[in-house]
């Protein structure tokens, strides 16, 4: 039973999908939430970052000058996927303000790409917690 509810669901979104094909949410363009024109414009963080905190810095540091005078803290090591930005941020509106649900499997991929480089790849037995921070 389950396998036919399963099956009747996709047929579903397919037909959903053809009535109402997706529509790039940065230049409205159909076929994607997030077109491979507007994906490339999402800006990664370089690798020169500040080991805890993971604000950019201009050149390689291993802690960012408030990370340097803060006394002893819990957090240990925090990313972002990208830099804050046109499509981005608007991506991540539409997933949080906009009912788009379907924009976390895309921004997903962008923090995957962060975990698989290192520091976080060699640490990722030690990751107590990936938590999204609200904006406003």
């Amino acid at each position: 039973m389950t396998q036919f509810v399963h099956k009747l669901f996709v047929w579903g979104q397919h037909c959903i999908n053809a009535l109402y094909p997706a529509q790039c949410i940065e230049c409205g363009r159909y076929g994607e939430l997030l077109c491979a024109v507007c994906a490339q414009k999402v800006v990664p963080l370089s690798s020169s970052v500040c080991f805890c905190c993971g604000r950019p810095q201009p050149a390689p540091v291993q802690f960012c000058l408030t990370c340097q005078n803060r006394a002893a803290h819990a957090l240990q090591m925090a990313r972002a996927a990208a830099i804050f930005s046109e499509p981005l941020r608007t991506a991540i509106h539409h997933l949080k303000y906009e009912q788009k649900p379907e924009l976390a499997q895309i921004l997903a991929r962008y923090l995957v790409a962060v975990f698989q480089t290192a520091p976080w790849s060699q640490r990722a037995t030690s990751i107590d917690a990936v938590i999204p921070v609200p904006i406003h």
